[in-house]
């Protein structure tokens, strides 16, 4: 596959939005003024119920609950023993339900009149996991809800943006503490995000980009704290991550601390030729091997799939160009070479690979965790796309090793446990990120870790 480059995705105009009312947007910084350079497109409408009418061709009215086939271009999913009913000015129903719309894949305003105060939009009861090299498929069947929940006014025109990256915009209508729910109309209006003057750098992960606590400061907040300075390349950050998600969570995304997190609200700020880094794995209890024959019923099984469907798809469809960064090193005292080695095997420690025979220097870290499975999954990811890679582990094992860092040390200078790092190498890594962000760029960028072997 070609590469993917802000040139070759000018072109590639589309967003994916979430809009939760009452709270504010991810934690951001900007250079420039012109991150809201956004038009939005001619409104459709759907009428649902026998009395309405309209001569607007942009107006559809729905007078029966057709089951979605694919075959009209909209329709309901529900529970076969309650089938929605139609009344004169509105569908109801005493068990909620799903509408579908297909359209194509970017941002939309879509605005709704409905009984309930919850709608969930892109709601997953499956996910097909890509096929792989040897034509396999699998599912993933969700044990949790899996969508994007957003909070309307009942029985009042309520507005929230909505992003598709399948070709189908689907709103679900629960029923909440009521006996029932009725939805009057659906409107929705196409957005369209232009480039901006200098490419923003965007973080979707889990604490190895977002931990702002005492003892702990990711890469991300360093940037966003100003602890490091964004180079003038970049014309702004912002962090969607969350410490402690999964992909599910990332998926169905949230509000932490007044900011809000996950793959929309990244999505939602992506313009053309914007580069968004992914990483998120380090939670994920279970995952898929590339066999594609193995399905799991854990909820955090899906990293794979919803990484590849509805995150690089989503950044790619909307011209921004995403960046796999790999898991950060392991905080581990035990996996520091104590003595000069000489390996039988080609091995990669300290950031360098030692051919058989040669040996690997006391003193060596080698704690990159680039064999973690969810790690592989990501570099997985990153060849079935072929994306740039970020190789965090790698940099911050090199990193630690030319430091001279010793198990004594590791504990209280550079982790704070196994897995979370402290500011010392948040500000390390954030600065290793946006310079490789600034090469990619301009076009210099080379991986410097090709010949690692794990």
């Amino acid at each position: 596959m070609k590469k993917i480059t802000a040139i070759s995705l000018l072109f590639a105009v589309c967003t994916f939005t979430l809009t939760v009312a009452g709270c504010s947007h991810a934690s951001t910084i900007s250079t420039t003024d012109d991150d809201d350079d956004v038009t939005t497109g001619e409104a459709t409408t759907y009428l649902f119920g026998s009395a309405q009418t309209s001569t607007d061709d942009s107006v559809i009215v729905v007078t029966t609950a057709s089951e979605y086939d694919g075959t009209t271009g909209y329709g309901f999913s529900f529970d076969s023993t309650n089938e929605p009913t139609i009344n004169a000015k509105n569908i109801t129903s005493d068990k909620g339900f799903q509408f579908y719309v297909e359209v194509e894949n970017k941002n939309y305003e879509v605005t709704v009149v409905t009984s309930t105060t919850t709608v969930i939009s892109e709601w997953l009861s499956t996910i097909t996991y890509k096929t792989d090299s040897a034509g396999n498929t699998a599912t993933y069947t969700s044990t949790t809800p899996t969508g994007i929940e957003r909070t309307v006014t009942a029985n009042t025109e309520s507005t929230f943006q909505v992003a598709v990256c399948d070709g189908v915009m689907n709103l679900k209508f629960t029923i909440g503490d009521s006996s029932s729910v009725s939805v009057s109309s659906v409107t929705y209006k196409p957005l369209t995000y232009n480039a901006r003057t200098k490419p923003y750098l965007i973080a979707i992960g889990d604490s190895t980009a977002y931990n702002n606590s005492e003892n702990m400061c990711s890469w991300g907040p360093c940037i966003s704290n100003s602890y490091v300075t964004l180079p003038s390349e970049i014309g702004g950050f912002i962090n969607c991550a969350m410490g402690g998600a999964d992909a599910v969570t990332i998926y169905n995304g949230g509000v932490h601390n007044g900011t809000t997190f996950g793959i929309t609200e990244a999505l939602l700020n992506v313009h053309p030729g914007d580069y968004v880094t992914v990483n998120i794995g380090i939670n994920n209890a279970a995952s898929y091997t590339l066999d594609g024959s193995t399905q799991k019923s854990d909820s955090r099984a899906a990293q794979i799939p919803i990484l590849e469907n509805y995150c690089v798809e989503g950044i790619i469809q909307r011209g921004g160009i995403p960046v796999i960064a790999t898991i950060t090193p392991r905080g581990d005292t035990n996996l520091l070479y104590t003595t000069d080695t000489t390996v039988t095997t080609a091995t990669s420690a300290g950031g360098k690979t030692y051919a058989a025979g040669e040996t690997i220097p006391s003193g060596t870290w080698h704690n990159s965790r680039h064999d973690n499975t969810y790690n592989k999954n990501l570099l997985t990811i990153a060849e079935n796309y072929d994306l740039d890679i970020i190789a965090l582990g790698i940099y911050g094992e090199q990193y630690l090793t030319e430091q001279g860092a010793t198990a004594d040390n590791l504990l209280t200078t550079y982790f704070a446990d196994a897995n979370h790092y402290r500011r010392v190498l948040g500000e390390v890594f954030a600065n290793y990120i946006t310079e490789s962000i600034v090469e990619m760029i301009n076009g210099n960028y080379e991986y410097p870790y090709s010949d690692y072997v794990y």
